[in-house]
C-alpha cells in the first residue's frame, strides 16, 4: 500500500543536459522505497515562459495542471537541479513559482547536478531559501551528482553503485519528515 506520494522533478530544460540521467536515477530509487509512489517531471516541459502570479491573481494556481494535481497531493518532494553560474535555471523558478498553497508544510529533499567535482553544491544552498519561503521543509541531507557526465554510462545507469546506499539514507530522512508533516498541511 502507498502511504506517501513524493514527486520528482528535474529542474531544467536545456536541451542535451546530463541531469535527465541523475533524476532517471533518482526516481528509480525512490521507486524502490517500500510504501513511495512517485512521478518524474520535468521543468523544461511544463510551458511556463514566463513568471505567472499564484494565489488568486489569475496565475497558474488557478489552472488545474498535471504539476498542480501532484503537489496538491503531495507529500514531498525532491528537486534534481543542476548548478548553471553559481545558481539555478529559471524555469525551475517558474515552475516553483506557480503554486503557493500546493507547498505549504511538504518535506523536500534537493539534489544537485554539476559538471564540476563539487557536486552542485552552490545550488543546493541557494535554493533551499526559496523553498523555505514557500513553506516547504527541506531535509538536511541531499544528494550531490559530481562530473555529471562520467557519472552514468552510455545507457544512463549510475556506475557508482554506493550512490544507491547515499540515495537510501537521503530518502530515508525525506520519508520520516514526510511522515511527520503529513498530518500538519491545512
Amino acid at each position: 500500500m502507498e502511504r506517501l506520494f513524493i514527486p520528482v522533478l528535474l529542474g531544467t530544460g536545456r536541451a542535451d543536459n546530463k541531469s535527465v540521467n541523475a533524476a532517471k536515477f533518482v526516481y528509480s530509487e525512490l521507486s524502490k522505497v517500500e510504501g513511495v509512489s512517485t512521478k518524474l517531471f520535468e521543468a523544461g516541459n511544463m510551458g511556463y515562459s514566463v513568471t505567472v502570479p499564484p494565489w488568486g491573481k489569475g496565475g497558474a494556481d488557478e489552472k488545474e495542471t498535471a504539476w498542480k494535481e501532484a503537489m496538491t497531493k503531495a507529500d514531498g518532494l525532491v528537486i534534481v537541479v543542476p548548478e548553471y553560474n553559481h545558481g539555478y535555471p529559471g524555469e525551475l523558478k517558474l515552475v516553483l513559482d506557480s503554486l503557493y498553497k500546493e507547498y505549504e508544510k511538504k518535506a523536500v529533499t534537493v539534489c544537485g547536478v554539476s559538471s564540476g567535482g563539487f557536486g552542485g553544491t552552490r545550488v543546493v544552498d541557494h535554493i533551499k531559501p526559496v523553498l523555505i519561503e514557500l513553506k516547504m521543509v527541506p531535509t538536511r541531507g541531499a544528494l550531490y551528482f559530481s562530473k555529471v557526465e562520467e557519472s552514468f554510462d552510455e545507457n544512463g545507469n549510475m556506475k557508482d553503485p554506493k550512490t544507491a546506499e547515499f540515495a537510501k539514507d537521503v530518502f530515508d530522512e525525506l520519508v520520516w519528515l514526510a511522515e511527520a508533516l503529513k498530518d500538519k498541511k491545512g
